[in-house]
């Protein structure tokens, strides 16, 4: 009897630590792993890298994304000096919100706030978040700093790099960036009847290099229609093709058919080209683009947005 008692007390004894050291040990890992904080402003780039079709050009969308509470007149500035410096034909930010100033447009008949200097300042919208089209000539590739800095309190500031690869031959389909576009804007912009709901979207589409120098069309009567107030496809050259004009100074372009850019956009010798979609006033949803090489094959795909709303 006492040798059983003696066993259990030494049993007792060892397990005492081991139920000590457990609890410490989860203590210590709870607090190894602080929840992180949220930044207070975003910038991101999309597509991110971007490939260059054509002469070395390419098109992408900037989005910033900041935590309230947004003030009327809160503005944030967005620039890329690196990548100014670093492609010898125009490089601008294009905004439906019209921008600081329209100077040295290249792209003909748009007249969106276009900044041609490396910077632009556009305002947040009431969930903090602001979009613009970003557009190089003649670049060279590598890792660009793309800087957002806010005008007002708390004057914070977010970078990026941007990626910009050079041309190459890529899977062939088409492919909608950024995806699940959240709109921006909640109110009239400085370019015209604008700043409400705008969509901001670049379309890569990707042929087999064999279809080189051939031409290519892109349509999507559905992501149109859902602009009630206008919309405009350009090119990776800088060509608004088509033809028609809309309200205010936005400049509606309907190409060949409405909700198309045609006329046919030269394929680079990788199969590849690019374009940008700029629509105010659009109504949430899915749309069907449809790219289609003049003397080849038809691709599809979907692109969904969504309405206004806080991203952080």
């Amino acid at each position: 009897m006492k040798s059983f008692v003696r066993v259990g007390v030494v049993i007792a004894a060892a397990t005492i630590p081991l139920f000590g050291l457990s609890a410490g040990a989860a203590s210590a890992k709870a607090k190894a792993a602080p929840k992180a904080k949220t930044p207070s402003i975003i910038v991101t780039a999309s597509p991110n890298p971007v490939i260059e079709t054509d002469t070395s050009n390419f098109l992408d969308v900037i989005q910033v994304e900041a935590k309230g509470p947004v003030s009327p007149g809160d503005e944030v500035t967005i620039s890329s000096t690196e990548l100014f410096s670093n492609c010898d034909g125009a490089t601008a930010f294009v905004s439906l919100e019209g921008g600081t100033a329209i100077a040295g447009n290249p792209l003909g008949g748009l007249d969106f706030g276009f900044e041609g200097d490396g910077t632009v300042t556009v305002p947040l919208d009431n969930d903090g978040n602001a979009t613009v089209a970003l557009i190089g000539f003649q670049c060279s590739p590598g890792e660009d700093l793309v800087e957002a800095s806010e005008n007002t309190v708390p004057y914070k500031t977010a970078t990026t790099r941007l990626i910009v690869s050079p041309p190459a031959v890529t899977a062939p389909g088409v492919k909608g960036y950024p995806s699940d576009e959240v709109e921006t804007g909640d109110g009239a912009g400085t370019a015209g009847p604008v700043g409400t709901s705008d969509v901001y979207a670049v379309f890569l589409v990707e042929a087999p290099p064999v279809y080189a120098e051939d031409t290519e069309s892109i349509t999507s009567d559905e992501l149109t229609a859902r602009c009630g107030i206008g919309s405009e496809w350009f090119s990776d050259l800088g060509a608004a093709l088509g033809g028609g004009t809309g309200p205010g100074v936005v400049g509606i372009v309907a190409g060949d058919s409405p909700g198309s850019l045609g006329g046919g956009d030269p394929i680079d010798d990788d199969g590849n080209v690019a374009y940008a979609f700029l629509g105010a006033s659009c109504a949430a949803g899915v749309s069907t683009v449809i790219a289609a090489v003049s003397d080849g094959p038809t691709y599809r795909t979907t692109y969904k947005i969504l309405p206004p709303a806080v991203t952080i």
